[in-house]
């Protein structure tokens, strides 16, 4: 059985007619469901709790970036799959490194049910799937415990599971960012306050680890890709095979 979460900025009447050609072509796949609209007197937690045990096996998010980041923090304890149909440009970079077009043409990629078992980076018991962005202080980042990196003011450090759609710097071609590799890379971007440890260079450095501690002698904002706001001290690792996730032949990894 599928359910369907609908995010609750599409009760807007500039998304009828889409969301009404979606549940179109979702009965003619077959794949229709129940549908729940959110809204913060909704518990998503509560939510899935109730409906998993009555045969549902695959949620589908329908809304952006940030509602998808906010489900997959519930589901990941369930013994589900999650799929995504993503509405808007707004807040929507994620479904183009999963392969997902928009709208209606999600729909044939729910259908397909390609589904692969993805790593979840956390952050303080907060999971994310993409990335989170740090404007570093100075700060100091410890890696896998064996060395550091030493950033100076205005640094720019992307940490990543699946690659961003906008981290596209040249020299980062080469680096998969694979989010079924049982790592995550720590992307640093250099300023002029650069780091003692390397010399300055108009490239990005990439580190590929497993845990990472971020400490800051003021306490920095880290944004996650669901739009949380956190601040360092922080611990960042990677949790295995940790989601079930319908993706497309065209993802980027």
């Amino acid at each position: 059985m599928y359910l369907y979460l609908y995010d609750s900025y599409l009760t807007h009447k500039k998304y009828r007619a889409l969301l009404s050609k979606i549940e179109i072509r979702l009965t003619d796949l077959g794949i229709s469901g129940r549908i729940h609209r959110l809204s913060p007197l909704k518990n998503v937690h509560e939510l899935i709790a109730d409906e998993v045990p009555s045969r549902v096996r695959t949620v589908v998010v329908v809304g952006n970036d940030k509602t998808l980041n906010h489900v997959v923090n519930v589901v990941a304890g369930h013994n589900v799959t999650l799929g995504f149909i993503p509405i808007g440009n707004e807040n929507n970079k994620v479904a183009a490194s999963l392969g997902i077009g928009q709208g209606v043409a999600a729909c044939d990629i729910l259908s397909a049910h390609l589904v692969l078992n993805l790593d979840l980076g956390v952050i303080n018991d907060i999971f994310f799937l993409s990335h989170l962005n740090l404007e570093a202080g100075p700060a100091e980042l410890d890696c896998d415990g064996s060395y550091q990196i030493k950033l100076g003011k205005g640094s720019r450090v992307v940490i990543t599971n699946i690659r961003p759609t906008d981290l596209n710097a040249e020299g980062l071609e080469k680096y998969a960012f694979s989010p079924r590799d049982g790592r995550i890379e720590v992307v640093v971007e250099p300023s002029q306050g650069w780091t003692k440890a390397f010399k300055k260079s108009e490239r990005p450095s990439v580190f590929s680890i497993q845990r990472l501690n971020l400490t800051s002698r003021k306490p920095t904002p880290i944004l996650t890709d669901g739009g949380q706001l956190l601040k360092t001290p922080a611990e960042v690792h990677v949790k295995p095979k940790a989601l079930k996730l319908i993706v497309g032949k065209n993802r980027k990894f």
